[in-house]
């Protein structure tokens, strides 16, 4: 049984070269100098991951030259409604993907979806009323949660408050609208191939949609609780999920473990355990064989995805780290946290070998691209450094 509402809109925009609206704005601190850094105008055609396998060429030249972005090099300033929101609602943005051609979303407290082109100076593509215009409603009702971009570069899908997915086309029209969860949606991504979206949402519920079939089964871990932390792996054969766990529940491993789920055979083959806390969200390495999560308490740890064995425990933050992230040869990690640092650990050694400062109260997402050499973070607003 599913709900799907098919909606038809009219094409918002004929046109990708526009000028930025003036209710968004950006900030250009330092221009690009990389001349891979040309700027792209056209639509994505693949909508590459940013957790792809990167050309062993490249991998030398990383290697060889220490990427590690520490430049703060864009600041994608949110709009006054946007700020107002922020400082009344503490309603945070949230950010997709990056695409390897430079193609991200963000979502507003205010309800607006803006789809981005950053591979050089960053470009907006279109800025849309997502959900309703009232105020009231948009902010307290009906915020987004959560947003995804599919690996094809055709959709983006957000979920709100409301209880509702809508997945959109890569030009801004509604494609569908999913209605199935029982209370706010936590979590949502699309799998490797762009087949199918897995959700979560504090119903307690875990659903993988089939979106051509439009059509849904239930994975359901944790009856008194829910995941923020959902994620596919790189070969999209296996689904990571992580508790939000609370005080109330017994020490144990049902609940104080990422969980390993295997699609095909539709059942846990590895739980991952040690950590203190709650898991905001959970990362796959490029290559498929780490798994890391950032927890409440501050700190970072990476397992074995095979031998379950936790390789790494990184801790150096004051506070909740809300996301982390691989970078594409595996050898480092970014960790983000609301103590208003960004910290890059080297994870042969343990080592803090970057930390970045931003002055987010709140962060949702944090991610690489451009080859490892830049990484972008969204809060209130959204923030990209380079290397220098």
């Amino acid at each position: 049984m599913n709900k799907f509402s098919v909606f038809i809109h009219i094409a918002l925009f004929s046109s990708f070269t526009m000028t930025l609206y003036s209710c968004s704005t950006y900030i250009v601190l330092s221009h690009c100098t990389n001349t891979n850094c040309s700027e792209k105008n056209h639509l994505p055609n693949d909508g590459g991951q940013s957790n792809e396998h990167i050309p062993s060429t490249i991998e030398k030249n990383m290697h060889k030259e220490k990427c590690i972005p520490r430049k703060l090099l864009y600041t994608l300033e949110s709009n006054k409604k946007d700020l107002s929101n922020w400082a009344r609602y503490k309603v945070t943005s949230n950010l997709s993907r990056v695409s390897r051609d430079g193609f991200f979303a963000t979502i507003y407290g205010s309800g607006k979806l803006r789809f981005w082109n950053i591979a050089s100076t960053p470009k907006l593509i279109f800025d849309i009323q997502a959900h309703t215009p009232d105020e009231q409603s948009t902010v307290i009702r009906a915020p987004f949660k959560t947003i995804s971009y599919s690996k094809n570069g055709k959709f983006i899908a957000t979920g709100t408050e409301n209880l509702k997915i809508k997945i959109w086309t890569n030009n801004g029209k509604q494609h569908y609208e999913i209605n199935e969860h029982k209370d706010t949606i936590t979590a949502t991504q699309f799998s490797p191939d762009s087949k199918y979206l897995v959700s979560a949402s504090k119903d307690h519920r875990v659903l993988l949609w089939d979106l051509k079939n439009k059509s849904f089964k239930q994975i359901n871990f944790f009856p008194k609780s829910y995941s923020y932390g959902v994620t596919f792996s790189p070969d999209g054969k296996h689904l990571g999920i992580a508790p939000h766990v609370g005080t109330s529940l017994p020490k144990r491993a049902d609940y104080h473990s990422i969980k390993l789920f295997n699609l095909q055979k539709n059942s846990i083959v590895k739980q991952y355990e040690g950590y203190g806390d709650t898991i905001f969200r959970i990362s796959f390495s490029s290559d498929g064989r780490k798994i890391a999560a950032g927890t409440i308490d501050g700190a970072v740890y990476v397992w074995d995805v095979h031998s379950g064995q936790k390789i790494n425990s990184l801790k150096g933050h004051k506070i909740a780290v809300r996301d982390v992230a691989f970078s594409p040869d595996g050898e480092y990690i970014a960790s983000a946290s609301i103590d208003k640092t960004v910290k890059i650990w080297k994870l042969s050694t343990s080592e803090k070998v970057a930390e970045l400062k931003h002055p987010l109260d709140w962060l949702s997402r944090i991610q690489y691209f451009d080859q490892g050499r830049k990484i972008v973070v969204a809060g209130h607003m959204t923030y990209i450094w380079g290397c220098n």
